[in-house]
């Protein structure tokens, strides 16, 4: 996983109960930046999904019985324009564009478009969205981090989490049955809460779950949860297992 250098910033706090009627979700990297990580595309009608990086693609289709997952490392891989991505391993091309995207399911709005096309017996074309899991991003969005669980007794898990800039960013404080899903906004250095419990949510919100230290392990008895370490080597938190034990 591609993390970002840890940028230490002195942060300010001030809750704020109004909701505002959208996300102030922070506006999705180019093209040319974004393939310099991993991407994540998915799409229904059949439901399918692929993880691209530098050097694989793992795609994941519906069989008979199971999904079959399929690895194919990457053989090519080129920028066709300022838009759009094109990576290709054997019988496997794909193609990522920017630009919104809906999955015809949900009101998520994600920011890239992406199409898979398998060549075999017979061949496959499947087309959906994409978008960069945030988690790549965590250390640089930890100083909004901060400041929004010092807004919060309970520091529950974080879902979602990404900076626009040293001391400015936004944040998803994951719910439960006692308590609604909030926004963060940090802004200038200052950090507001609201419910957003019934407002669409980023792409890949709750996809990674982020737990801030020091602490325990939150795996328990159940699993070891990964380690996230700062650029010294210090942990900083955990990532959870989102599907439980």
């Amino acid at each position: 996983m591609l993390l970002t250098l840890l940028v230490t910033t002195s942060v300010a706090v001030t809750p704020a109960p109004e909701a505002p009627a959208a996300l102030p979700i922070p506006p999705a990297p180019p093209i040319t930046e974004a393939v310099k990580g991993e991407l994540y595309g998915a799409g229904t009608e059949p439901f399918w999904g692929i993880r691209i990086s530098g050097t694989s693609m793992v795609l994941t289709t519906p069989g008979p019985e199971h999904d079959e997952v399929k690895e194919f490392k990457t053989e090519y891989s080129t920028a066709m324009g300022d838009k759009a991505h094109m990576w290709s391993s054997g019988p496997l091309t794909v193609t990522v564009a920017f630009g919104e995207c809906s999955d015809g399911m949900s009101d998520t709005t994600y920011p890239y478009s992406v199409e898979a096309v398998l060549v075999g017996e017979e061949t496959l074309t499947l087309k959906g969205c994409a978008y960069r899991p945030w988690g790549q991003d965590v250390l640089s969005a930890l100083p909004m981090i901060d400041a929004c669980l010092a807004l919060d007794d309970i520091k529950p898990p974080i879902g979602y989490a990404a900076a626009t800039a040293p001391d400015a960013g936004f944040v998803m404080l994951s719910g439960s049955d006692e308590r609604p899903l909030l926004g963060c906004t940090v802004v200038a250095g200052k950090a507001t809460t609201a419910d957003f419990g019934d407002v669409p949510s980023p792409p890949g919100t709750n996809a990674e779950i982020f737990i801030r230290g020091p602490g325990e392990n939150p795996g328990g008895e159940c699993y070891t949860a990964p380690e996230v370490k700062d650029a010294d080597g210090k942990v900083v938190g955990w990532w959870l297992d989102p599907e439980g034990c």
